[in-house]
């Protein structure tokens, strides 16, 4: 799904079965893998994971940290901890700040709603400290979610996770070029961790925080993980770049100029164009911009599927065939970044995910009563009902269960998700067609569209231009 407006309904009710659809097929739990993530060893995230309440492993020495409030503390107790917590990290520019009005005497930002979020905000949040300006949601490094109940975390994941999945798409929606978005959740004292990228979200196992030393540890370990982290590992793509070459950071550059680079040439960024929010899409982004002789021309970023060839080859192939009325092309590219382009090689290299690690959103019981659970429970049934009818029929010629069969269809459903980050240069673009001032200009528009898609012989390259 590729929805990227806002609906005229932004209550949660509106909201929230948009998300279930975007990220219903590509949600992956308890995935093992992000210690990677982290740089911290196997074996004590292992230990923290497997261990009971009492561990005499020893390993590692966490950093010196304030009090934990207790067993049961309240968000804004949390939120309190943390800024406690950010005395420890002010040697690396970063804050940990909490969002929301009442939230202000604790080294609070408020973070304003764009209307996307279906009345939900961020409970807290990494930024880099001291900027002389109010925080807005172009400056998040890593959003967070609090909830002061443990059972948020087991019997409430679905709400659980589109609270973050809001917050994150908020990241989206203000950061344009941004590969990922790392974040986290509180759950009374259960940590989770979660890497949102345009194939969906992956999320870790959770832990205890309290449980033990070894926990208490690994927990603070990821937080001087987060605010350690330089551009590239929080998601920021280093092909856009300062005037000076530096990564470019909306939080530390927003009012400097960006550039772009593609295929070894730099272009310099007028203005966007326009650019699609969602998690799970394409994420188109474009961009006026002008290269080194100062002539305009617009930038396409978008992540297509891994199925799909270069759109940038489609383009060279309907030259080559005389296709008539195409945009001028000249530079295409696939964005490599550590030498991979899509998301299985490149940002979830690192993540061990297979297809026990799928998690459909509306399958979750979001606890008694709720319209979620509702849903969940009659869908359940129904398809466990089918299931039993059809249990015994469905059998390999040889008498084999269709496990194989089953675990093959998981398989390609995993390959869905998987998308390739292309870039295009296009030059002798119109404008937008919501700039039209008159019918007749648009009829126009639509007519030569019409002409140079009939102009080629092939269905396959006709339909990529138009759909393109």
């Amino acid at each position: 799904m590729s929805w990227s407006g806002v609906p005229g309904d932004n209550s949660r009710s509106a909201i929230d079965p948009l998300l279930l659809g975007e990220l219903g097929n590509c949600a992956f739990g308890d995935v093992k893998g992000f210690h990677r993530l982290f740089g911290i060893a196997e074996r004590e995230w292992i230990c923290a994971m497997e261990h009971r309440e009492s561990c005499s492993c020893g390993l590692g020495e966490g950093a010196e940290l304030p009090v934990w409030p207790n067993r049961k503390p309240k968000e804004d107790d949390v939120v309190k901890w943390f800024s406690d917590f950010n005395k420890s990290i002010e040697s690396l520019d970063r804050s940990f700040y909490g969002s929301g009005k009442q939230r202000e005497n604790l080294d609070g930002a408020r973070l304003g709603k764009t209307g996307a979020t279906g009345g939900r905000g961020c409970d807290i949040f990494l930024s880099t400290c001291g900027l002389q300006r109010r925080y807005s949601w172009c400056d998040v490094l890593v959003p967070g979610e609090l909830t002061e109940a443990d059972n948020w975390d087991t019997q409430r994941k679905n709400s659980l996770l589109l609270s973050i999945a809001t917050a994150v798409r908020e990241v989206f929606g203000a950061q344009p070029g941004r590969l990922f978005v790392h974040a986290f959740s509180i759950s009374g004292t259960t940590m989770r961790c979660y890497l949102f990228d345009r194939g969906g979200v992956v999320a870790s196992q959770g832990f205890k925080i309290t449980k033990n030393e070894t926990t208490w540890n690994l927990f603070s370990n990821i937080l001087f993980a987060y605010s350690r982290m330089d551009a590239r590992r929080l998601g920021y793509d280093p092909s856009y770049e300062t005037e000076w070459g530096e990564v470019y950071l909306p939080a530390k550059h927003r009012r400097s100029q960006r550039y772009v680079k593609v295929a070894d040439q730099r272009f310099r960024i007028v203005d966007e164009i326009s650019y699609g929010a969602a998690i799970v899409s394409r994420g188109t982004l474009c961009w006026l911009a002008e290269d080194g002789q100062q002539t305009r021309c617009v930038v396409k970023d978008a992540w297509r599927s891994g199925f799909m060839d270069s759109e940038g080859q489609f383009y060279k192939q309907a030259k080559e065939q005389g296709v008539w009325g195409l945009a001028d092309c000249r530079h295409h590219d696939d964005i490599e970044i550590d030498g991979q382009t899509d998301i299985r090689s490149g940002i979830r290299r690192d993540l061990e995910i297979g297809p026990a690690n799928m998690h459909k959103l509306a399958e979750g019981l979001d606890g008694p009563g709720s319209a979620t659970a509702s849903r969940s429970t009659t869908a359940n049934r129904s398809k466990k009902e089918s299931s039993n009818r059809g249990q015994r029929k469905r059998k390999q010629p040889d008498g084999e269960p269709s496990d194989t069969k089953r675990v093959k269809s998981t398989e390609t459903v995993l390959a869905h998700w998987n998308r390739i980050h292309s870039r295009l240069v296009f030059y002798r673009f119109g404008r937008p067609i919501f700039k039209f001032r008159t019918i007749t200009e648009l009829l126009e528009a639509f007519a030569d569209a019409i002409k140079g898609t009939s102009s080629n012989p092939k269905s396959k390259l006709t339909l990529m231009l138009t759909l393109g």
